[in-house]
């Protein structure tokens, strides 16, 4: 309720009362949670995630948490540790973190009037060294025709392994239907 006073050059007054409702809009979309980082990682390397690719939060920042699917007892120490960690938008998980196996890491993305995005991130762990490759950006996209669209993707051997390696790769994309790869001409070799 909102009241004003007006008086004019005689001194005569007038009040006068506004009163208005505001209804938050139901079509605040939540945030979208983006983990990005390696799916594949060795028990010798240490792995870090980021939540860059999360947004959301109409223009105001979003909190995040961070934590694992229950399953063995070397995931929930992983998912207790992550949960320990409180708001912070990367996460590095040493090898000592790490044993063989498969960990369902999610991450929560929280915006300022409570609504959540969450998401979840396969890594599977070997004994043996992988090359880690990572797509920068998250692994989901929506482009269009009108935009260009860049991957960037660096890989690394994992330096446990003691001695040189060669890593050849290709892109492929799939889409819902139907599935197409890149022309040969972008493999690359390092």
């Amino acid at each position: 309720l909102s009241t004003t006073k007006l008086r004019n050059k005689k001194g005569n007054s007038l009040v006068v009362q506004t009163q208005a409702k505001l209804a938050l809009s139901a079509s605040i979309d939540p945030p979208k949670a983006s983990i990005e980082g390696p799916s594949r990682v060795s028990t010798c390397e240490a792995v870090t995630y980021e939540s860059a690719g999360s947004y959301g939060g109409s223009g105001r920042g979003l909190t995040f948490s961070w934590g694992t699917e229950a399953g063995d007892a070397a995931a929930v120490a992983l998912g207790k540790y992550l949960a320990g960690l409180g708001n912070v938008q990367q996460v590095t998980l040493s090898p000592s973190l790490l044993v063989e196996g498969s960990y369902k890491i999610r991450l929560r993305a929280t915006d300022v009037l409570g609504q959540v995005g969450d998401t979840d991130h396969t890594l599977q762990v070997t004994a043996g060294p992988v090359p880690v490759i990572s797509i920068l950006g998250g692994e989901e996209r929506t482009v269009s025709r009108a935009k260009n669209l860049v991957l960037d993707a660096p890989v690394t051997v994992p330096s446990c392994t003691g001695a040189a390696s060669k890593v050849t790769f290709a892109w492929a994309f799939q889409a819902d239907s139907p599935t197409f790869t890149i022309p040969d001409t972008t493999r690359r070799q390092i």
